[in-house]
């Protein structure tokens, strides 16, 4: 008596809300952070960069990897 091997079944796709408003955010503060976050320059390395700009996508940055991975951790 052979067993026919088990197919392996699609993962199914559901809409995950938390993210996709954190998408819809990080555009906008990519965008707010690009025009009008232009008052504050400053040189890091070569590159000539607004500071203010700077400091708020790399917080906003940190603060979406953390969401994310303890929305991924409890999920």
């Amino acid at each position: 008596n052979v067993l026919a091997p088990k197919q392996a079944m699609p993962p199914t796709y559901h809409k995950e809300r938390l993210i996709d408003i954190i998408s819809v955010i990080t555009i906008g503060v990519f965008t707010f952070s690009a025009i009008f976050l232009t008052q504050d320059p400053t040189q890091i390395n070569v590159h000539s960069v607004n500071a203010t700009a700077v400091r708020t996508v790399t917080s906003w940055t940190i603060i979406c990897a953390l969401i994310t991975m303890i929305y991924r951790i409890f999920t």
